[in-house]
C-alpha cells in the first residue's frame, strides 16, 4: 500500500536555499533513498499580520506577522478604552515570518482580566490592528 509521508524543517529560514536527501526505512528494515531535493524558502512579498491563535485564548496566544524587508517592529496590546496594556515587541526584525506570544499579563507582569483586547503591529510606516479575546 502507498503511504503519504511528510518532512517538516522548522529551522528553515526565508531567503535561504536548502538541499535534502531523505531515506525511507520500512518496518522490515528495507531502505529506499530518494533523490536530493532543492528547496528555496521564499521571503514574504508584503507586510501582513495574521489573527492571533488561539482566539479566544487562555493562558497564551500567538501573533504571527510577515516582513518583506528588515524593519523596526512595535507590537502593543491595548484594552477597549485604548489604554496600553503591554508592549510585546519594540525592536528591529529581519525579513521573514515571525511569531510573538502574549501571556495575558500587563507591562508590570500582572495577569489582566478576561475581555476583549486589541493588538497593533507597526512595521515601518505600515500598521494593522486586530481584536482578540482573553478568557480566564
Amino acid at each position: 500500500p502507498d503511504h503519504d509521508y511528510r518532512f517538516v524543517d522548522d529551522s528553515a529560514r526565508p531567503g535561504q536555499v536548502y538541499y535534502y536527501k531523505l531515506e525511507d526505512v520500512s518496518i522490515s528494515g528495507r531502505k529506499f533513498q530518494h533523490d536530493p531535493v532543492r528547496l528555496e524558502v521564499p521571503l514574504p512579498r508584503k507586510f501582513a499580520v495574521s489573527q492571533n491563535y488561539p482566539n479566544p485564548f487562555n493562558p497564551t496566544t500567538s501573533i504571527r506577522f510577515e516582513l518583506p524587508k528588515a524593519t523596526h517592529v512595535r507590537i502593543v496590546v491595548y484594552n477597549t478604552l485604548g489604554r496600553q496594556v503591554k508592549v510585546l515587541l519594540d525592536a528591529q526584525r529581519e525579513a521573514g515570518y515571525h511569531v510573538v506570544r502574549w501571556d495575558g499579563t500587563n507591562d508590570a507582569g500582572r495577569a489582566v482580566g478576561s475581555g476583549v483586547y486589541y493588538y497593533r503591529v507597526q512595521a515601518g510606516d505600515r500598521q494593522e490592528v486586530r481584536k482578540m479575546t482573553l478568557l480566564r
